[in-house]
């Protein structure tokens, strides 16, 4: 007994330590924190992509036990994210996050070692609620200078624009090498139990930062209703047809829903989304940035492979494997990188305008060379190049300005928000895609092709370089840094 009792008395010191180091400290692990969210967030999101024949044909699953699967994950996240959010935003963001990793590290393990598909989907669903990415920049804000929320906004740029294609390889890499799809579940768990260590040597966002609000339990239900209302119309529409009867009948609920939480929210004393005191102009760039990356990625994720996929006699396929048509995607490596390290400097030089403009407009030319200059596979890879540099510089913009507009004590609500807004503009991204190819339909013809990928050339002018131009700010403000004055 007195050995343990040593021997906890020895990690609590350990601890203590790490907890009362300097401030530099203090923000390298809150930092550290969020990079873990944001990876773990990236590969529940695609990571699944690859494995969903293999799970099918392996339980025997109807299409409408396996959209349930794929859905779970997204019903989860609404319904967790604003309640989450917004209890950090007033219990404490460490407390609330560490219950979300546990939640999620058990989800991870019920679905790694799941026999049926209803176990599957408890577990995404867990691994949905595990939203902790508004809750990291919560601890993070109170905390950091505003130099070093430009850096965090550019290394959680690096990680998602990095992972987000790798984890569309991993499963089908894990696949390849004789590995089940239980083993994306497996490295989530590792993933998680990380997450939670780092949770627990971070501290707690001070009570000063915190929100002196009730909670506004109306604005949260309702949010989840309407959004999880949406998110399944939208996937539904993308298998049955948007002008099926099930889809018009969530769509038309959900959007009656949400005019009648918006009327809440405006009337409410203390709304659950709070916008007093934030820099709206910042907060709105930083919207486009991030929805306008999510967007163009989406297309370019189902695009490209599914066009490497085809066969030589159509035209534009080159007769791939599903791993094989994956790799080009890996072509977003250098440009993940380089981008948004870069545009530390360029937010400071030229402003999140002429920045967001210039890397929209570098993102758009990508699809249009994958449109007309396909010619030879290297091409694909080059343009994924391309590609790598203008959206994953559009994507840090995003995040800086997005968290230099918050305040203390709304940061993670308003992170939240993103994150709903991201989810239905990437899942409307993702259906009208697939609406265009049509696969039920047999392979797609060239010029579907070439006009969606232009398409999304266009789109990318008008919200990353046009909108850019009129809502972004011409110089990054942070009111509410911890060096702020």
């Amino acid at each position: 007994i007195r050995r343990n009792h040593n021997w906890l008395k020895s990690l609590n010191s350990f601890w203590g330590s790490l907890l009362t180091r300097s401030g530099s400290t203090k923000v390298t692990l809150l930092i550290s924190l969020l990079l873990a969210t944001g990876l773990i967030s990236d590969l529940q999101g695609v990571g699944m992509a690859p494995l969903v024949g293999v799970i099918t044909k392996d339980f025997g699953l109807t299409t409408n036990e396996i959209t349930w699967v794929l859905n779970a994950l997204l019903i989860g996240g609404a319904i967790g994210v604003g309640l989450t959010s917004r209890l950090g935003d007033i219990k404490g963001h460490r407390k609330i996050l560490l219950w979300l990793s546990f939640c999620g590290l058990a989800g991870s393990l019920l679905a790694a070692v799941a026999f049926n598909a209803w176990m599957l989907v408890i577990g995404r669903f867990l691994q949905g609620l595990a939203v902790a990415t508004p809750l990291a920049w919560g601890l993070l804000r109170p905390m950091a200078k505003s130099s070093q929320i430009r850096l965090a906004a550019s290394l959680l740029s690096i990680v998602i624009c990095v992972f987000t294609p790798v984890s569309l390889v991993l499963g089908g890499g894990l696949l390849y090498l004789g590995y089940g799809w239980q083993g994306v579940f497996w490295i989530l768990a590792a993933l998680y139990v990380i997450m939670i260590l780092l949770a627990f040597v971070s501290p707690e966002a001070p009570v000063s930062s915190r929100s002196k609000d009730p909670l506004d339990i109306v604005g949260t239900v309702g949010l989840g209703i309407w959004l999880t209302g949406f998110l399944l119309a939208i996937s539904y529409a993308s298998k049955l047809g948007f002008l099926s009867f099930l889809p018009l009948v969530l769509f038309g609920s959900s959007l009656a829903l949400f005019a009648a939480w918006v009327v809440q929210q405006r009337n409410h004393s203390h709304p659950l989304m709070d916008f007093t005191n934030v820099d709206m102009r910042q907060m709105l760039g930083g919207y486009l940035g991030l929805i306008g990356s999510v967007s163009a990625a989406g297309a370019l994720y189902i695009l490209l492979p599914a066009m490497l996929i085809a066969k030589p006699e159509s035209g534009h396929g080159f007769g791939l494997t599903t791993f094989e048509a994956s790799l080009p995607l890996l072509g977003i490596l250098p440009g993940a990188y380089v981008a948004p390290m870069l545009l530390r400097k360029a937010l400071v030089v030229y402003g999140p305008k002429l920045s967001m403009a210039v890397l929209g407009f570098i993102c758009a030319i990508s699809f249009v060379g994958l449109a007309y200059f396909m010619t030879e596979l290297w091409h694909a890879y080059f343009w994924v190049v391309v590609y790598g540099a203008g959206v994953s510089g559009c994507y840090a913009a995003g995040w800086a300005m997005l968290a230099s507009s918050t305040r203390a004590d709304n940061t993670g609500i308003l992170i939240a928000g993103m994150t709903v807004t991201q989810k239905i503009v990437g899942a409307i991204a993702a259906a009208l895609v697939l609406m265009a190819l049509n696969p039920g339909a047999g392979p797609a013809s060239t010029e579907v092709f070439q006009m969606s990928f232009l398409a999304v050339a266009i789109a990318c002018v008008a919200v990353l370089v046009v909108l850019a131009l009129v809502v972004v700010p011409s110089q990054l403000l942070d009111r509410h840094a911890a060096d702020s004055n």
